[in-house]
């Protein structure tokens, strides 16, 4: 992973709280910080790319910082967070929910609605930063996960912790900085998207027979993401329900049945135009063979939810192998 460093170390407290708000607000997403002690202050952050997840490691001293609604208002772009205390206290509000963290524990937010950390003490924290656009096809009901704790040291909790501490831990390793950390930004994603399932979802017995029909459709869905005649037809056809029921078990995800295979294509789309292997394929042919027959189509919406043309993406993505 490539990582970026800035620290406070060399400069004056006061000098070291202005530039600590700027690369806060460069790093993060804007935020109002406030450090209980500014005589005493330290900070430093860390940033690594994986693929489309932004991985931050921050430790510094007490201090609050706020997302207010005026802040919210100037930026284009939400994203879907996951936060690990490794180290010290906290408190983190959002929705009308408070979680209080300590050491190893876990928090959801996201940056579409006003939320506050309260660093009680000496931390370092993780966060783990995902677009929205492009992400909630498979992080669903996220705002109804956000602010509530995830104990560190059992279960689904216990796992992602171990996971997102050994990453942080491993932030300065030597990878390749573009299809390794595509595919560790991709197993995080997962992880939120079965996070956010584990604190939304229904009981084991309301819950089981969808799941398991909508993981059918799913897999269905990824068997044939390469027929570009794929459709809501084709797929209720192939799992032996009604198109209409088809709409409804998407519905209630917030997802429509075409958005999801869109999400899916383009997944698999971004992957290979990042693949150094793949570089000898021209745009057009990796977006076929994902089910983009048309290109001007494909360019139309790679650029609506990456904000950059295919060929832009992939000039970047491959400066970076």
């Amino acid at each position: 992973m490539q990582t970026t460093v800035v620290s406070t170390e060399t400069l004056s407290p006061s000098d070291g709280v202005q530039m600590w708000r700027d690369v806060v607000c460069r790093s993060l997403v804007a935020l109002d910080v406030t450090p209980a002690e500014p005589e005493r202050f330290f900070g430093r952050i860390a940033t690594a790319e994986l693929g489309r997840l932004t991985m931050t490691d921050i430790t510094s001293r007490p201090q609050d910082a706020h997302r207010t609604q005026r802040l919210i208002s100037h930026d284009q772009q939400r994203y879907l967070k996951i936060g690990l205390l490794a180290e010290g206290r906290c408190v983190v509000t959002q929705h009308g929910r408070e979680a209080q963290l300590g050491s190893g524990d876990l928090v959801c937010y996201e940056t579409g609605a006003p939320y506050a950390f309260h660093m009680q003490t000496p931390f370092r924290l993780g966060v783990f930063m995902i677009p929205a656009a492009g992400a909630e096809h498979r992080i669903r009901r996220f705002e109804k996960a956000t602010a509530i704790l995830v104990a560190g040291n059992t279960g689904l909790g216990g796992v992602i912790s171990n996971t997102l501490r050994s990453l942080l831990a491993g932030a300065d390793a030597s990878t390749d900085a573009t299809l390794a950390g595509m595919h560790i930004g991709e197993a995080v994603t997962n992880l939120a998207a079965a996070l956010a399932a584990e604190l939304t979802g229904l009981t084991p017995d309301e819950n089981a027979a969808r799941t398991a029909l909508t993981g059918h459709i799913r897999a269905f869905i990824e068997r044939n993401l390469t027929d570009p005649n794929l459709s809501p037809g084709t797929i209720a056809a192939g799992v032996n329900i009604s198109v209409r029921y088809l709409y409804k078990l998407f519905e209630q995800d917030g997802v429509t049945v075409s958005e999801w295979i869109r999400n899916r294509r383009l997944d698999n789309t971004v992957r290979d135009l990042a693949d150094p292997h793949l570089a000898h394929r021209t745009i057009a042919g990796i977006g076929a063979r994902w089910g983009f027959r048309d290109p001007t189509h494909l360019s139309r919406v790679f650029r609506a939810r990456e904000g950059i043309s295919p060929r832009e993406f992939r000039e970047q993505a491959l400066e970076n192998t």
